[in-house]
């Protein structure tokens, strides 16, 4: 038993030592300001919780819930709420009833990755070609990707959505067959910026199963499951009979995901928080060991960061700075929402996890805020130390797009909406406005580059020579959300989604507007008698009006049609490549190839003189707005079949 506790504290102890010196005195001023109040009465700890979980039990039409409290080396609250039934018969225990932990899987690839680290079967500075069987990375960049970067999600590969679900009635895919398939390119230099990654980590669940010679469910099974006694878990489709039994409350069912170690685990709350005392206690829980202390150091010791006093990522956890602690977390939605939550330093471990919809979805955050501010409250919060003036500011200010989001398949239009704006008020102060997160988040200046919010958000920049600033990273706290660290690209003005979005709906209310233009000559042509001359090439200029009518019809043909997909195709189902995407797709094509010709009888339109002046005019509008269509989808990634 001595022994075990020694190789913990040294394993705290490294984990403590691994962060910047500035770093931790920074935290560690900030928190000796407060009064720490650390959880301890377990009677108290469930009065803390009730309210929130008893509100939204009470208000949900998905009243599941689930939470564990984990201290030291042993279990110190956990509790269901709700029902497992819509007819609220069946309640909800932390004992029995799983729920999706979804993209929390992915600490499970992390720890299957370092133990095969340790046993000498994998170096995580490897190339990761050297484990890849019947295809390989592309090696457009001098740096290989390692396997490091994939647990880092700084590997700069490409992730995509769309095909990597099936219905659940059919064979499962092997990873091998899905990477073959869809091989990954590498958009970015590995190791220069920190981009969430699905693709990225479910590579290394693949590695996992090359390596040890069995599927990926099978090895978390016997080394991780069976080690720490968690009986309620499993990462298999569809959800094994006994535990789908007690699954929590779900709004539609989940079709087959193909890359699944980084999504498909379902657990208890019970059995989460045996892995978060196996993470706080050295790799051990009651006897059952998954890693040595070393490696438990190792994984949890900070690998990367924007910048050094901001909050980065370890091996699979992601770092928070808040209320003067350091913590290691990560979050998860699908249909299910949860979040892991590690204090090391305190040996405290919080898992969360609710059935919810989308707008109730940021209840875990707000829980865990309030239980950092209950638990761990920070009375004084720093002042500035570093003001520039409003015009010092202003490099910062402009768009900044999302670099995670697809730079190479159809998935990039989501980016046309999903910019975020960054404005200057003065005295060392920015505003933040994501899409979708009510008002905008005001950031104080902490250094030349560096800024944060009150309540542990971090928005760093980084410039070029020219001091230029060229791209922006966040992470932490913005009101009620827990951001993932992320790194976005400041855009031009030419590349903003707000123009780009502009440029989109008057190209196609041009096209829309040409065919009712061509309707209304056609009946007022029949009881007005012509005034002009007829063309010289009468059979040209009808076909150049047609050839117009034709792409007309079929832009507007291809949003129609995916609006039809939208209504016609359930939600969980929209992963998929439905065969209506490929019809709308197939239109835009066909139009723009067409299109080309247009510019070219727009000319002959004005030399021959065509039709009245204004009709000439309509036309050369059409003509230009095809003219700019096949380089406007280009770069959008939506010419052609790019999935």
């Amino acid at each position: 038993m001595l022994r075990i506790v020694l190789i913990s504290c040294l394993g705290l102890i490294i984990t403590v030592s691994a962060l910047p010196q500035s770093v931790r005195q920074n935290l560690r001023a900030t928190a000796s300001d407060a009064g720490v109040v650390s959880p301890s009465d377990p009677k108290e700890i469930e009065a803390f919780f009730d309210p929130f979980f008893t509100k939204h039990i009470a208000e949900s039409e998905f009243p599941s819930a689930s939470v564990v409290l984990v201290k030291d080396d042993h279990v110190l609250f956990q509790k269901g709420y709700g029902y497992t039934d819509f007819k609220r018969t069946k309640p909800v225990t932390a004992e029995r009833t799983v729920f999706y932990a979804a993209s929390v899987s992915k600490l499970f690839v992390a720890t299957a990755i370092m133990q095969l680290a340790e046993q000498g079967k994998l170096n995580l500075d490897d190339d990761v070609n050297k484990y890849l069987k019947g295809f390989r990375l592309a090696s457009n960049f001098p740096q290989p990707v390692t396997i490091a970067n994939l647990l880092t999600h700084t590997s700069g590969l490409d992730d995509h959505m769309l095909g990597g679900e099936i219905p659940i009635s059919l064979p499962p895919v092997p990873l091998g067959e899905y990477f073959t398939r869809y091989t990954p390119p590498r958009v970015l230099p590995p190791g220069d910026q920190l981009n969430y990654s699905n693709h990225g980590m479910a590579l290394a669940g693949y590695i996992v199963e090359v390596v040890s010679g069995m599927p990926f469910y099978e090895y978390v099974e016997k080394n991780i499951f069976a080690p720490l006694g968690m009986r309620h878990s499993s990462f298999r489709q569809p959800v094994p009979r006994e535990l789908a039994a007690d699954l929590g409350l779900e709004r539609f069912p989940k079709p087959q995901t193909i890359p699944y170690p980084v999504a498909t685990l379902v657990s208890t709350a019970e059995d989460m928080g045996r892995f978060m005392l196996a993470h706080l206690n050295g790799g051990q829980v009651d006897g059952g060991r998954i890693l040595q202390a070393s490696s438990v150091a190792e994984m949890q010791h900070q690998h990367f960061t924007a910048r050094p006093h901001m909050p980065g990522v370890a091996y699979g956890f992601f770092e928070s700075f808040a209320n003067g602690q350091r913590a290691l977390f990560h979050t998860g939605g699908r249909d299910h929402f949860s979040l892991l939550y590690l204090l090391p330093e305190q040996k405290v471990g919080l898992y969360i996890v609710i059935a919810a919809n989308e707008d109730e979805s940021n209840l875990n955050v707000r829980v865990l805020k309030a239980f950092l501010d209950h638990y761990y409250p920070v009375k004084n919060i720093p002042p500035n130390t570093f003001a520039g003036d409003a015009q010092s500011l202003e490099r910062f200010c402009g768009s900044y797009r999302l670099n995670m989001l697809s730079h190479t398949t159809i998935e990039r239009l989501a980016a046309m909406v999903l910019d975020v704006r960054v404005n200057a008020e003065g005295r060392g102060v920015l505003t933040l406005s994501i899409p979708g997160h009510g008002q905008a988040v005001r950031l104080s200046q902490a250094e030349p580059l560096l800024f944060r919010t009150e309540t542990g958000g971090y928005v760093a920049f980084r410039e070029d020579s020219e001091r230029r600033v060229t791209q922006m990273f966040m992470s932490g706290f913005f009101g009620d959300s827990l951001f993932d660290p992320n790194s976005f690209d400041h855009l031009r003005w030419s590349e903003s989604g707000r123009l780009h979005m502009g440029l989109a709906i008057g190209g196609f209310l041009i096209f829309l507007l040409f065919p009712l233009i061509t309707i209304g000559i056609s009946i007022f042509g029949r009881w007005r008698k012509p005034s002009r001359p007829t063309p010289r090439n009468p059979r040209l200029a009808r076909t150049a009006w047609r050839l117009a009518t034709i792409v007309s019809i079929l832009v507007i043909l291809s949003p129609a049609s995916g609006i039809v997909m939208v209504l016609l195709t359930k939600e969980h189902q929209l992963y998929s490549i439905p065969p209506i995407l490929y019809v709308a797709l197939s239109f835009l094509l066909v139009a723009s190839v067409i299109g080309l010709t247009l510019p070219v009888l727009a000319v002959f339109a004005w030399r021959d003189r065509y039709w009245s002046v204004g009709a000439r005019l309509v036309f050369s509008l059409v003509a230009l707005a095809a003219l700019c269509m096949m380089p406007f989808m280009n770069y959008w990634k939506v010419l052609g079949f790019r999935f």
